[in-house]
């Protein structure tokens, strides 16, 4: 991190990662931009997009009750040797009037417009309804939370695997969440594998 982003007054680290995403974003004057800093590369975003790390989904984090990953003897979605895994999750037991989630934050660094790019492959584990919507947000610095930027239409999942997404436009970068909900707390597993997240400048 820049010297100039950690003053005197940046006491805290979540005054740390504001002043950050100001930066980044180039909404905050005061703070001028690393010469030395890259914009977003043009490759995958995400860490751990197809639950290969380990038995642990790292880098995801979840709003459910339950989850698993599963490494069957067919192997993940794909089918190709190093795709091994895949999510399971459900959210029996959860509060009904919560949307269960999993969700993964990035930092994007751009200095010119892009599309943010976020797919992901899901099916149900068995043949019942179950529906899953894709949603990008983006950090507002200003106001605070994640407002909204984008989100996809109500997916029907079957099950087999498909693949869903949903794209957001900025003009600046900043930190985005990728988040996929789905609206019961039915014990059927929902699957996931595979995801991807891509800046496509303007």
């Amino acid at each position: 991190m820049s010297e100039y982003l950690i003053g005197k007054d940046l006491t805290n680290l979540e005054t740390r990662v504001t002043a950050l995403e100001e930066a980044l974003s180039g909404r905050n004057p005061r703070l001028p931009r690393d010469p030395n800093t890259p914009d977003t590369p043009g490759g995958q975003l995400l860490i751990n997009p197809g639950f290969e790390d380990s038995i642990a989904p790292s880098g995801w984090s979840f709003r459910c009750t339950n989850l698993q990953v599963y490494r069957p003897e067919g192997g993940g979605q794909s089918g190709r040797p190093n795709d091994r895994q895949y999510l399971a999750v459900n959210d029996e037991g959860g509060d009904p009037r919560e949307r269960p989630s999993i969700f993964q934050d990035v930092l994007v660094s751009s200095r010119v417009g892009y599309d943010l790019d976020f797919q992901i492959w899901a099916r149900a584990a068995a043949p019942i309804q179950r529906r899953i919507q894709l949603v990008l947000r983006k950090r507002d610095v200003l106001g605070g939370g994640y407002p909204v930027i984008a989100e996809s239409d109500a997916f029907d999942l079957t099950t087999s695997w498909n693949q869903y997404q949903v794209i957001g436009r900025s003009t600046s970068g900043g930190r985005w969440r990728c988040e996929i909900y789905w609206a019961d707390q039915n014990p059927i597993d929902i699957n996931f594998d595979n995801a991807s997240l891509f800046a496509r400048p303007l």
